[in-house]
């Protein structure tokens, strides 16, 4: 069938690799970009000035009314049978009305973030009611604000993980020298990072990805504290399955919005490696207790850390299962099936 896909453009690639997906499973797909995410060091001062007073607003207005007008001439040229929408904050209730009135494509959304830490959350969850399915991709963000949205179904679609990207390889000479790391976090440090991060200063640690710029690092952010432990600043995709296949242990610290897996869980488990992930529960079941190590404080975490790196064939023999697992039930292609089985 033919699907419109609608995209953040961001450094962990979802549009792209849900396209690849999509195609894989015979369908004929266009990615259309909603917005643009911190892939450089110049969209990520792009994205500060969208956030910035008093002209951030307008910029951030301007790009959705393209947004918009580009979906609308898409779905009327294309033609579409499905339109996925992923970057649902950027899609104003008025066009999800014209596009139901001017094609006959199933409609879905899958909210990558929650819906009600949205600056323009009024409008979003406006528009929510007009999706034929509204997918989420943490179970806790079901709450008041959805329910009382007028939506007519929903359903957990976690993230996943690009198996052409996020791989076991093996590493070069000059690679293993430049990423290798005892102790890994990569992702922007947000609070919640940043707390647990100055407890575990003892460790041979290194932060990726944290920072727009290396060299800008004393200007950012970033404890003070942490700023030796900075090895890089924005990473791409296949620089992080580098990081990750050169660490005995990644770090994987929830967003603050997250209760559920994030990306990374997926992306790490697919490169073989071995991670420690601030998740309490894990109601669904998608990974057992001897696939993927859990942590709930800084004790926990310190006692996990020093007992893993000194158990090579343990860490290994877990981080093996976790891959395991994820090549069979946590790709990409897995997500994409499921919501076109649960679309229609």
């Amino acid at each position: 069938m033919k699907i419109l896909f609608i995209s953040h453009r961001w450094q962990a690639r979802t549009g792209e690799a849900c396209k690849k997906a999509l195609t894989k499973l015979g369908h004929d797909v266009e990615l259309v970009w909603g917005k643009i995410g911190s892939v450089s060091t110049i969209t990520k001062y792009y994205n500060w000035l969208k956030r910035s007073r008093p002209i951030g607003s307008d910029i951030v207005r301007f790009e959705q009314n393209i947004l918009n007008n580009i979906l609308l001439k898409k779905a009327h040229s294309q033609r579409p049978d499905l339109i996925i929408v992923n970057a649902g904050g950027e899609i104003f209730p008025d066009t999800l009305i014209r596009l139901k009135k001017t094609t006959n494509a199933r409609i879905v959304c899958w909210a990558g973030d929650d819906p009600s830490t949205y600056s323009h959350a009024s409008y979003y969850l406006a528009g929510v009611k007009f999706y034929d399915h509204y997918f989420i991709g943490d179970p806790s963000w079901y709450g008041k604000a959805i329910k009382d949205s007028g939506v007519k179904r929903c359903t957990l679609l976690s993230y996943g993980a690009d198996d052409d990207v996020y791989k076991p390889i093996t590493l070069d000479t000059g690679d293993l020298k430049l990423y290798n790391s005892e102790l890994s976090h990569l992702g922007v440090l947000h609070d919640r990072r940043k707390e647990l991060l100055l407890q575990l200063m003892d460790f041979n640690l290194s932060l990726w990805g944290a920072v727009t710029s290396r060299f800008l690092a004393r200007f950012s952010n970033v404890p003070a504290q942490l700023l030796p432990y900075i090895r890089s600043g924005i990473v791409q995709a296949a620089v992080s399955n580098k990081v990750y296949n050169a660490s005995k242990i990644c770090l994987n610290i929830l967003h603050s919005q997250m209760s559920f897996y994030n990306n990374k869980t997926f992306e790490i488990a697919a490169s073989g490696a071995f991670q420690l992930i601030n998740i309490k529960n894990d109601a669904y079941n998608y990974f057992q207790d001897d696939e993927l190590i859990r942590f709930n404080n800084i004790d926990e975490l310190k006692y996990l850390i020093s007992y893993y790196l000194s158990h090579d064939k343990e860490r290994q023999d877990i981080a093996a299962r976790a891959y395991a697992k994820t090549i069979s039930n946590h790709l990409f292609i897995h997500r994409m099936k499921q919501l076109i089985d649960e679309a229609f």
